[in-house]
């Protein structure tokens, strides 16, 4: 069990600093390498106060917990970095964009009619 929290952190750590999951918002990159570091040491805590102990004492630490404690992370973790990459702004091309504005300007009679036009 300590071993997939430790495992779940590292991954969302890691991911934090791909630059797949750059779309994600600094600060909320930030929360996540936060929330992973805290169960890290809460994990580092438990296993130092139980390896103190003699054999035969009660557990500092159930597995239980420690399987909590990895849901509890997910919860916070996943949904922000499963946020999707925006999805790219259509630029039109250069010939497009003229076609549009000229047609633009015909349907709203800004340009020249095609009397003036011929008389330039």
């Amino acid at each position: 069990m300590a071993q997939a929290l430790e495992i779940v952190c590292g991954v969302f750590v890691a991911q934090c600093n791909d630059d797949k999951f750059a779309h994600i918002d600094e600060a909320e990159r930030a929360k996540v390498v936060k929330e992973c570091t805290e169960a890290k040491t809460w994990l580092t805590e438990k296993m130092a106060q139980q390896e103190a102990l003699p054999k035969s004492a009660p557990l500092v630490v159930y597995s239980k917990e420690i399987n909590a404690k990895k849901e509890t992370v997910e919860r916070f973790c996943k949904p922000i970095m499963s946020k999707p990459k925006p999805k790219p702004v259509e630029q039109p091309n250069d010939a497009e964009a003229m076609d549009t504005e000229g047609e633009k300007m015909a349907e709203n009679g800004d340009g020249p009619s095609p009397m003036q036009a011929d008389l330039d």
